[in-house]
């Protein structure tokens, strides 16, 4: 292992303005439309900020409690909610008001030839869950695509080589979908355990994360083939969401976060740590983002955005 960095930082504590309820709990980041998004877990707010000076540019309530994903679709920003509040709304990245809503229980949506797709839980229904698609054109006619053996839709969706890719909690099986035919092209088996497993897109391709036991698997959208990574990640106290997202410049490369106080660079291709830098271990858990020359980390349970100037040059 490549031994631990620790690179000039800033930390931006989050604070609600005006009447906005703002829990502070950070997870999620998105960089779209020339801002830094961050989610607040458990609360109702998103938060905008500038991802070279940190200042926040606005905040929204979504009216919905955020544990899901955040996404950039059609020009807006889309935020699903959860649990007691169930559904996605779009809000308007300039104005930060909401444009569009739906009201089903899903996560992980991805954008896939014209529409929205993410798997929904089902409860009266011949099928446990189902592939919605809500088109970006039409978002009042979502239609439902079913995925035979889909037990839940509680880990989300990612669009690569022209398929879409969906896996489930209750299952470690990933399905690849023709979303035109409405047929699932393969069930690729993974090499762990069911629970609480993410599916995120990684070098064009779908990347398994299993937070129980810190395993990453890759899959060919080729073959097919799935490949565990030696590397295991350390689960953070506080939040088990899945924290990873593609490096800058370089294919093959990934920021993931392992435990409290550690982010590394993975080359996802070789199987290998390239970088391990420091992070506040106060987070507890949380998203990273890098942006130009900057890795920002969410810090879940010290309710602020942590800002990481890397080094040299600015490249990983």
């Amino acid at each position: 292992m490549p031994p631990l960095e620790t690179l000039p930082s800033d930390t931006f504590s989050l604070q609600a303005s005006g009447s906005i309820e703002l829990v502070a709990a950070p997870a999620a980041l998105l960089h779209a439309e020339g801002a830094l998004w961050v989610q607040d877990h458990r609360g109702w707010a998103i938060t905008k900020m500038d991802p070279d000076t940190g200042e926040v540019l606005g905040q929204a309530e979504t009216g919905l409690i955020g544990c899901g994903d955040l996404v950039h679709a059609d020009g807006g920003i889309w935020w699903t909610g959860c649990r007691v509040s169930p559904g996605m709304v779009k809000l308007d990245p300039d104005t930060l008001e909401i444009v569009e809503q739906d009201p089903e229980l899903g996560l992980g949506p991805a954008e896939h030839q014209g529409g929205l797709w993410r798997p929904i839980s089902l409860t009266r229904n011949t099928w446990p869950a189902a592939l919605q698609r809500v088109p970006l054109d039409a978002p009042g006619e979502a239609t439902l695509v079913p995925v035979p053996g889909l037990r839940d839709g509680q880990a989300g969706a990612i669009s690569a080589n022209g398929s879409l890719w969906v896996t489930d909690r209750r299952s470690a099986i990933v399905y690849e979908v023709d979303t035109d035919a409405g047929t699932v092209l393969a069930a690729v088996p993974m090499p762990t355990a069911a629970g609480s497993v993410y599916l995120i897109e990684h070098d064009g391709a779908p990347l398994f994360y299993d937070a129980q036991t810190g395993r990453i698997v890759t899959i060919d959208p080729r073959t097919r083939e799935a490949r565990m990574l030696n590397l295991r990640l350390e689960k953070p106290h506080d939040y088990w969401g899945v924290a990873a997202s593609s490096a800058e410049g370089d294919e093959g490369h990934l920021w993931v976060r392992s435990g409290d106080g550690e982010v590394w660079l993975v080359d996802t291709r070789q199987d290998v740590v390239l970088r391990r830098i420091a992070i506040d271990p106060a987070g507890g858990g949380g998203d990273v983002q890098q942006i130009g020359d900057n890795l920002w980390v969410s810090g879940f349970a010290s309710q602020s955005i942590e800002r990481i100037t890397l080094q040299p040059d600015g490249a990983p």
